[in-house]
């Protein structure tokens, strides 16, 4: 009888153990936050821009966020690169010249900001960039969360 019990919990922690995976299946780095951005400041009104910390002065995402507002949507993404995945290799965005991509400063990974999924326009990443939830207040607030 012990062997069978032993059998249930094997296979019950199996299940759990696999159900799991996919909630970490990227190995993406996490930290919870909450961002605030006031959409009606300067800095935080254009169609693309990047911050490392909120407006109140708070840490935003792994190593802050790429926002990208098409006027209908607004995207948020990590500003860390997927295939990369260190603190020193950040994505860079060129307002001047094609603002809907982002580029890795480290393995030259480009994607596409400008949809919900920030797929990846060239490689070596074969993964899109990490996103994050975004909403947007009455008075004009954005919130990103990692939740």
């Amino acid at each position: 009888m012990k062997w069978f019990s032993n059998l249930i919990v094997t296979i019950l922690l199996s299940f759990g153990v696999s159900g799991c995976s996919d909630a970490v299946r990227d190995e993406f780095p996490r930290r919870q936050f909450i961002a605030y951005f006031n959409l009606n400041y300067p800095e935080y009104s254009k169609s693309v821009f990047t911050a490392t910390r909120d407006m109140d002065g708070r840490p935003a995402g792994v190593n802050g966020l790429i926002i990208y507002n098409t006027g209908a949507d607004i995207y948020a993404f990590d500003l860390m690169c997927p295939y990369e995945k260190k603190p020193s290799c950040s994505l860079k965005v060129d307002v001047q010249e094609e603002p809907s991509i982002a580029e890795c400063e480290c393995c030259g990974s480009q994607f596409l900001i400008a949809s919900p999924y920030g797929e990846v326009i060239k490689g070596p990443a074969k993964q899109g960039l990490h996103s994050y939830k975004t909403g947007v207040s009455q008075d004009n607030i954005l919130v990103v969360s990692s939740n």
